[in-house]
């Protein structure tokens, strides 16, 4: 069960990070239409895969943060279900002793 604050936290990034992608690639789009016009010049090609390496980088970092918090609040969950089973399990264990007087 995921909570309104995670969320909406992740909607955010996601916003974000789809943002990001949308400027990266119209940016990309424009160089692309000056290269095919010919008004290209290296630095324009150097600036176009610098640009290009960095929005990879940001890809992969965003990737490893989300599958981060994921696995985060997976464990969380995890922890909560082991914890509830083994109060229940010691719950039932302790009732039966008292009822035949287990010592």
């Amino acid at each position: 069960m995921e909570h309104p604050k995670e969320v909406s936290k992740v909607s955010k990034d996601q916003q974000q990070v789809n943002d990001v992608k949308n400027i990266m690639t119209e940016n990309i789009d424009e160089v692309e239409k000056l290269l095919s016009r010919g008004e290209g010049s290296p630095q324009l090609v150097d600036n176009t895969d610098m640009l290009r390496d960095l929005a990879n980088e940001f890809r992969r970092q965003a990737a490893r943060q989300v599958k981060r918090e994921m696995w985060l609040q997976n464990m969380k969950v995890m922890i909560i279900v082991l914890g509830t089973i083994i109060t229940l399990i010691l719950v039932i264990i302790l009732s039966i002793c008292h009822s035949f007087k287990c010592t």
